[in-house]
Parts: structure tokens; C-alpha cells; sequence
């Protein structure tokens, strides 16, 4: 969520969009993606927020995952009779061995800062 709030130009009618939806976060706040548990899911929930996105948000929003896109990679390869770079052919073979969560970034601590601070300004 962060990492994907920070890359919004803020001319882009989805930053806006979030910056109307929390009119009580300083903008400092929006402008680092940093928001609290409750406030992500309220906006996860939120279908107006999708529908504020172009395509390439979105597709950064829900992005498909590295087996999925491998195996079409490869499936359209071999349709076509195309050789594949033997690199190709190791991700493809060894992508079960690669837990699901590989890349995830835990945020608890910094989640947990935030609430602190919140509390802390009022």
C-alpha cells in the first residue's frame, strides 16, 4: 500500500481521490502512504477507489502473480515454436520451490509507530 500510494503522481484523480476520501490524515501523511490497519481495509473495501484507477494502476493494484505470468509466458512460447532462454526455463521449473509470500514486506512495526504517534498528537 505504501509503496503504491508513493508512486501516485498527485495529479492523478486516484491520488485525489484518497486525498478526499481522508480529509483528517495531514497530507504529509498521504503523500508517504502512511495509513493505519482500519484505514487500508476501509479503502480495500472501498469500489469507488478501484474505479478511480486507469489500467496500469490497476494492474499494479492487483497484480498477477509470477507463476501465473511465467506459465503464459511459456505456454505462448511453445504455441508459437519459439525457443526460450534457459533462464526461462529455470524460473518455470523452479517456481513451486519459491514460498508465496517471497518479496512480501511487513509493515506491523511501522503500522505500530503510527498508532503510537497518532495518539501521541492528540
Amino acid at each position: 500500500m505504501k509503496q503504491f500510494i508513493k508512486a501516485l503522481d498527485e495529479d492523478r484523480y486516484c491520488f485525489k481521490y484518497i486525498r478526499n476520501y481522508f480529509p483528517d490524515i495531514s497530507e504529509e501523511k498521504k503523500k508517504a502512504g502512511i495509513f493505519e490497519g482500519p484505514q487500508i481495509r476501509k479503502l480495500l473495501r472501498d469500489n469507488s477507489f478501484k474505479d478511480s484507477m486507469n489500467e496500469e494502476e490497476k494492474r499494479a493494484w492487483h497484480p498477477t502473480t509470477n507463476k501465473e505470468l511465467v506459465t503464459k509466458l511459456v505456454d505462448s512460447s511453445h504455441a508459437l515454436g519459439c525457443n526460450m532462454s534457459i533462464k526461462t526455463h529455470y524460473l518455470r521449473d523452479h517456481l513451486d520451490r519459491f514460498p508465496d509470500n517471497l518479496g512480501d514486506m511487513s509493515e506491523e512495526q511501522g503500522e505500530r509507530f503510527h498508532q503510537d504517534i497518532k495518539v501521541m498528537e492528540q
